[in-house]
């Protein structure tokens, strides 16, 4: 049973407590713990993963409103989704939807990987409702009215819901017009220019919905710096480059 007392005093001093804005990856140091599940376990920490600092970073910007990650396979891309999304609830009273390219999936990923890690967050813990129908495993309802849903790309029953986040995994994989379906399930909060929508994935077609997504932004492309002591200096992933300067890298 909920205590509706505490629930209104947490309310209450969430709501005239000073906002916390730090950058994503501090906040989620300290308090994210990630789950056995994944290859790299415990406190969330960015020393060995280095390629998660700029998204991140962008993610966290007060105004950016739009970030696509275009990444590797088996690069850690949805998790950067996972830890940002723990800070968008606690710091941002954020309703998310995040879209995977089918429900089993979206369901396997809310039971192993996300609800461990929302558990893990002190702030979100107290958050969970004790009411099971409110907890479902890829239909969450926090106990503030904020609503957390994992999908596939079927969003025909969110046709009356606004979301403040909106987060794609594998878009490259969604069918014609899942994008900008997804796009629309942002409703007001577009309007007001406090929405944030994610889209993290591998490559696809050159004329698909995912390829005309990435090319209408700014693109940064991740360098890692030579390890070389004679270089140190940032450069490509690529098997070989060739400098305008004659050097080599790679």
């Amino acid at each position: 049973m909920i205590d509706r007392a505490s629930v209104l005093a947490d309310g209450i001093r969430n709501a005239i407590r000073r906002t916390d804005r730090r950058p994503i990856i501090e906040w989620s140091g300290e308090r994210i713990t990630l789950p056995p599940v994944l290859a790299k376990s415990g406190r969330f920490d960015v020393s060995g993963s280095r390629h998660f600092i700029a998204p991140l970073q962008a993610i966290g910007h007060v105004r950016v409103r739009g970030v696509r990650l275009l990444k590797p396979v088996r690069g850690g891309g949805t998790l950067i989704a996972d830890v940002a999304i723990p800070s968008a609830v606690v710091r941002e009273f954020a309703s998310v939807l995040m879209i995977f390219q089918d429900g089993k999936i979206a369901k396997d990923h809310a039971e192993t990987r996300q609800m461990p890690i929302l558990k893990s967050v002190p702030e979100i813990r107290q958050m969970l409702s004790a009411d099971r129908h409110k907890t479902r495993t890829a239909d969450i309802v926090f106990a503030n009215g904020l609503p957390f849903i994992l999908t596939g790309p079927a969003l025909g029953r969110l046709q009356s819901k606004g979301f403040k986040w909106v987060i794609c995994d594998e878009a490259w994989m969604y069918k014609p017009g899942v994008l900008g379906n997804a796009k629309a399930r942002m409703g007001d909060f577009l309007k007001l220019g406090n929405n944030k929508f994610i889209v993290i994935s591998q490559g696809g077609p050159e004329d698909g919905d995912w390829a005309r997504e990435y090319d209408a932004g700014m693109e940064f492309v991740w360098r890692p710096r030579c390890a070389s002591p004679e270089c140190r200096r940032h450069m490509q992933i690529e098997w070989t480059v060739s400098r305008d300067d004659g050097t080599r890298a790679g």
